[in-house]
């Protein structure tokens, strides 16, 4: 089992786990990513040997927010629901996650992130959407 996290907005962060918290890859999308997303699954379905959809795990991180939306939280909502939607048609386990729900894994995300990754603080984040992901499922066996 693989486990994705996003971390969205206008620069989007993502990280891919293996289920024994081994760092696989982190990178960053910018703007609209939508087919930056596609080929990413893809890619990443091959390079992980991803048999079946659902063996990938992906964690997002949710909007939540008040009042006034800016131009980027339109954004931001509407790459949430985006993210969202695709992985769930591709069949994918996914889960939406409150912001602050990363907040009990950076400590152990922190050192798995290189320190030479670009735009590290967004991949830091999605590493620990992800690594939330992994420890509802493995850990506590949340699954369909």
């Amino acid at each position: 089992m693989i486990f994705a996290g996003f971390d969205p907005g206008l620069t989007t962060g993502v990280c891919v786990l293996g289920e024994d918290r081994t760092y696989r890859e982190g990178g960053v999308f910018g703007g609209w990513c939508v087919e930056d997303v596609r080929k990413w699954y893809h890619f990443t379905c091959i390079q992980f040997s991803v048999q079946q959809p659902e063996d990938l795990v992906v964690g997002i991180e949710d909007y939540v927010g008040g009042g006034a939306r800016d131009k980027e939280a339109i954004h931001c909502l509407k790459l949430v629901g985006f993210l969202q939607g695709f992985f769930a048609v591709e069949g994918c386990f996914v889960r939406v996650q409150p912001p602050q729900s990363r907040r009990a894994f950076l400590v152990e995300a922190e050192p798995l992130v290189p320190k030479t990754q670009p735009m590290r603080k967004h991949v830091v984040d999605a590493c620990a959407h992800a690594l939330l992901a992994r420890y509802k499922v493995v850990e506590q066996g949340e699954y369909k």
